[in-house]
């Protein structure tokens, strides 16, 4: 069994025409902490207080077996941060982070004020960064001007959120 951080996200492809209905039976759920609608290759993020990596593929499985359920990607939290006085941005994300270094990136993005947590995981992605800004253009440009300037940082994916933060 293999011990998580507070937060892991699983990004969820859904159903044409079922966002809402998934979005209410996932925030039912007692292990989701958030579920919001988010613009991309994924419809929803979810995150979640799993405790072990067997706690997570539970969760998956079950969401896996539900009918609005295409497919999902599952990023395990091992290390997370979040800033302490987190602000209410009218628009926000979430940026998949691939950085060679990715301690040192982790370091690096909690001095970007529109970083509002980081989450270290495994896989194509070695970290997740929730985003606010004022509004979409201010989102785009905080993560061109800000993340992807970090030093080691090689790639990143957005995902907007569809939801206010």
């Amino acid at each position: 069994m293999v011990d998580l951080s507070e937060e892991s996200v699983v990004f969820l492809r859904v159903t044409p025409g079922h966002v809402e209905r998934a979005l209410s039976d996932l925030r039912r759920n007692p292990k989701v902490k958030e579920a919001e609608a988010v613009m991309g290759t994924y419809d929803i993020a979810v995150t979640g207080a799993f405790r072990s990596s067997e706690d997570l593929g539970r969760f998956q499985a079950e969401i896996e077996a539900k009918d609005f359920c295409e497919s999902y990607s599952a990023h395990p939290g091992f290390e997370n941060w979040r800033r302490e006085e987190e602000a209410e941005e009218p628009v926000a994300g979430w940026t998949l982070i691939r950085a060679v270094d990715a301690e040192r990136a982790m370091k690096e993005l909690q001095k970007v004020p529109s970083v509002q947590r980081l989450i270290g995981t495994t896989g194509e992605y070695n970290l997740i960064a929730r985003i606010g800004a004022k509004d979409p253009s201010a989102l785009q440009e905080t993560v061109i001007r800000d993340i992807q300037k970090v030093h080691g940082v090689r790639r990143t994916e957005t995902r907007p959120s569809l939801s206010k933060t």
